[in-house]
């Protein structure tokens, strides 16, 4: 199987030791990944809030069909595009982007927004609930 980073490496050989054109061909390498990092958590996101990619397209105002390019990191999406798919997936914009510095799991920012609407009752059946499924996993 042919990854990215393996074509890359191939075009490089092909091209010869071009230092501009590598630099030029790693950065382009570099710039997709980020965007299917993006896509992935978009990804995560989606399937968390049991939504499907029309709904999310929906929300956001963009065809289903883009929705899914970004969702895969095939296409590039503005700033703006990204702030309206970040509030139909009621995450912030800045969720979406890959941090380095250790920060909460996106999954748990997303239980936290959903719990937070919840009555103080439901909170509480919440815990009882998390307790014992914890409980139940660790014996088994």
């Amino acid at each position: 199987m042919v990854t990215n980073k393996n074509a890359l490496f191939i075009i490089i050989y092909i091209l010869g030791r071009d230092s501009h054109q590598y630099m030029f061909l790693w950065q382009k390498l570099i710039d997709m990944n980020i965007y299917k990092k993006i896509g992935k958590r978009m990804l995560t996101s989606r399937k968390a809030l049991q939504l499907t990619q029309e709904n999310v397209a929906e929300a956001a105002e963009i065809e289903t069909s883009f929705y899914g390019q970004i969702e895969r990191g095939a296409n590039i999406p503005s700033i703006l595009t990204l702030s309206k798919i970040a509030s139909a997936l009621n995450i912030e914009i800045s969720d979406l982007f890959p941090s380095s510095l250790k920060s909460q799991c996106l999954l748990t920012k997303i239980i936290i927004r959903m719990i937070k609407k919840l009555s103080a009752k439901d909170k509480l059946l919440i815990i009882d609930l998390l307790q014992k499924l914890s409980t139940h996993l660790k014996n088994h």
